[in-house]
């Protein structure tokens, strides 16, 4: 699966009773990163909607991973994070925070200079609409 214009990621597909695909697999917490060239990439037909597959057995490994677990599966990995101390009834309040923090951290570590990874960006993007979901469903 492309994940970004330059990165992707191998995944199983597995098409659930809603007819839609999803990743399945053991480990979606720590998924390689790839580099994605347009030597490796194999049009199928001339089509708009034509399937694209890639020859990742030539592709470059990039630094980092990416998280692509569940929602509910990262969410109880940042509430593990907090400790069993921070814990309580304003649980979802609390996420919203830590994901909140999660994310300024890894913002905080990408250089505009250098640039980042697409696993990093992609966790921040994902940590920050959790953190938004988290913070409305506190207020309610």
């Amino acid at each position: 699966m492309q994940v970004s214009p330059e990165a992707f990621v191998r995944v199983k597909l597995q098409q659930g009773e809603d007819g839609r695909y999803r990743a399945s697999g053991s480990d979606l917490a720590s998924l390689t990163l790839w580099r994605l060239t347009p030597d490796l990439v194999i049009d199928l037909g001339a089509e708009h909607a034509a399937p694209r597959l890639c020859d990742h057995h030539r592709a470059e490994q990039l630094p980092g991973t990416l998280n692509w677990s569940r929602d509910d599966e990262y969410i109880r990995m940042a509430a593990a994070a907090l400790g069993p101390e921070r814990r309580g009834p304003d649980i979802a309040a609390l996420l919203a925070w830590a994901l909140g923090q999660h994310t300024d951290a890894l913002t905080g570590r990408v250089s505009t200079l250098a640039g980042a990874d697409a696993g990093t960006l992609a966790e921040i993007e994902r940590a920050g609409t959790l953190s938004r979901r988290l913070a409305g469903s506190a207020s309610c």
